[in-house]
């Protein structure tokens, strides 16, 4: 299984698939090709394929992290979150 690092040599990005992505995320590829389609997890179509780099998944995943601070499992704030806003 690759690795969840997402560090490469200097001047060389590594790409995975949208397998690879769902291996190291522990979700089914189903919901990474949702992503892909969706237009939230920026790749790149290589042949019948998809890519997805290690640059662009590390800022993909620190979005989705700054996007779900302070939600629930549903998404939404709970009353003690907006209080605490306020």
């Amino acid at each position: 299984m690759p690795s969840l690092s997402t560090s490469s040599p200097p001047g060389r990005q590594t790409f995975f698939t949208p397998q690879e992505i769902s291996d190291m995320l522990r979700i089914s590829v189903y919901t990474v090709r949702r992503w892909i389609k969706e237009g939230s997890l920026p790749a790149y179509k290589v042949g019948r394929g998809w890519r997805i780099s290690n640059v662009d998944l590390a800022q993909w995943l620190d979005q989705q992290r700054l996007s779900t601070a302070g939600a629930d499992q549903a998404g939404h704030f709970s009353e003690k979150d907006a209080s605490a806003q306020e």
